[in-house]
């Protein structure tokens, strides 16, 4: 009796060391990433465009997929080819123009009467006005010290455009300058100021994208033409 129960009791021993004995699996210490799975001896399967021992580093497929453009802008090769006007390894930096080069204005809209309804040329014994336009540095309007347009004579509404003495290059965009609109009453007679706006160019947002600065001169409108130097 005592033969039987050494040798179950070694039995039972011989059964507990082996089991505790016996290797864990390969892919039990190791965990996968990004969607991996382990295989074989512990390595890790990775999905497309993940590598490393676990799947932990991505590796884009093309260089413009971790690259986000602004301003309407796509990636080429990695990077963002940006819009006039905008930098930044996205184009969302908005720069500053060193200066304004204007190659012509327009004048779509403009009243052929007075304010209080009387002909502008009245005086002078026409009708119509006969209109130039005027661009001068500061906030007064000046007939010297800046850009004079041509005379359209006896205008009755039809859009003017100014290309005489052009280009006009503004060196300090960020600072104001007056536009004038008006009536030349021919020899021997000032001109009579039809409207004026003092702006600066750099304070009309958007303007970078299509190369046209507009302004709204109350029942006067303005078109510039212009080419923005960085």
């Amino acid at each position: 009796m005592k033969n039987l129960l050494l040798y179950l009791s070694l039995g039972f021993a011989l059964a507990l060391g082996n089991s505790a004995c016996q290797p864990e699996a390969p892919c039990d210490s190791v965990t996968c990433q990004n969607g991996g799975t382990c295989v074989g001896e512990g390595d890790c399967n990775c999905p497309p465009n993940y590598v490393g021992g676990f799947c932990q580093t991505f590796v884009p497929s093309s260089p413009c997929d971790t690259v986000q453009c602004t301003n309407g802008r796509t990636c080429v090769n990695g990077n963002c080819e940006c819009p006039t006007g905008f930098g930044g390894p996205n184009c969302n930096t908005m720069l500053t123009p060193s200066s304004v080069v204007i190659s012509k204005i327009e004048l779509p809209i403009y009243p052929i009467t007075q304010p209080n309804g009387s002909n502008w040329d009245d005086a002078a014994g026409g009708d119509w006005p006969d209109i130039f336009v005027t661009l001068t540095p500061g906030t007064s309007v000046s007939l010297n010290g800046g850009y004079r347009s041509n005379t359209f004579d006896n205008q009755m509404g039809a859009p003017l455009t100014f290309t005489t003495g052009m280009p006009i290059i503004i060196n300090a965009p960020d600072q104001p300058y007056t536009l004038a609109v008006w009536d030349d009453d021919g020899s021997g007679n000032p001109p009579e100021l039809m409207h004026k706006r003092t702006f600066k160019m750099t304070a009309y947002n958007g303007f970078f994208s299509d190369q046209v600065a507009i302004l709204h001169l109350d029942a006067y409108g303005c078109v510039f033409h212009v080419d923005w130097n960085f």
